[in-house]
């Protein structure tokens, strides 16, 4: 009776620690990989938006990149398919290949976001994240972006589901739940 009562004891703060697992969101292209914007609808001004090679301009990984050099906003879109209710993580990769005027970036990604400072200095690749939690099945990521004097590069485009966090309930039930199932000593007869 004494195992039973310890097993079930067991199970149950197992079960409780354990979350399901959300899968990755897929973004399709998200590396520029195919050479061109398969996967992505491109927005307003699309003058000089290309997929480019390493051998034309620097990637942030494998053999292509996305280069945005519009003189208005053009913007850059994806519907990612999401589990509703979970936390998940955009990261990509940026760099600014001049300085000068007008340049301008922003990401929306679900109902966050975050924008550059305008007409930032040339920068290398950066790792740029926003998190945001989906309200529904699917989560729109959108970038806009300007570069008059040149060009943005953007690679590496992935979206992540954050691991959720044990509740604290079941944090601070798991050791009263260990002291009954802690084997008793008898006292001597």
């Amino acid at each position: 009776m004494r195992t039973t009562s310890r097993a079930f004891a067991i199970l149950f703060i197992t079960a409780m620690g354990l979350s399901p697992r959300a899968q990755a969101a897929a973004v399709i292209n998200g590396d520029f990989e195919t050479g061109d914007f398969t996967g992505w609808v491109q927005g307003g001004d699309t003058a000089y938006s290309s997929v480019v090679a390493s051998s034309d301009l620097p990637v942030h990984g494998g053999d292509f990149a996305a280069a945005f050099g519009p003189s208005d906003f053009g913007t850059l879109s994806q519907t990612i398919d999401v589990s509703a209710g979970t936390a998940y993580r955009l990261s990509f990769w940026l760099m600014n290949l001049s300085d000068g005027s007008p340049i301008d970036f922003a990401v929306a990604f679900g109902a966050d976001g975050t924008s550059l400072p305008p007409d930032p200095p040339a920068t290398p690749y950066q790792l740029l994240t926003v998190d945001t939690r989906a309200p529904a099945d699917t989560l729109a990521l959108t970038f806009s972006f300007r570069n008059m004097p040149a060009f943005w590069l953007l690679d590496d485009v992935e979206v992540h589901a954050l691991p959720t966090p044990l509740p604290a309930a079941i944090l601070l039930a798991a050791p009263a739940l260990a002291v009954l199932v802690t084997p008793r000593r008898r006292a001597p007869a």
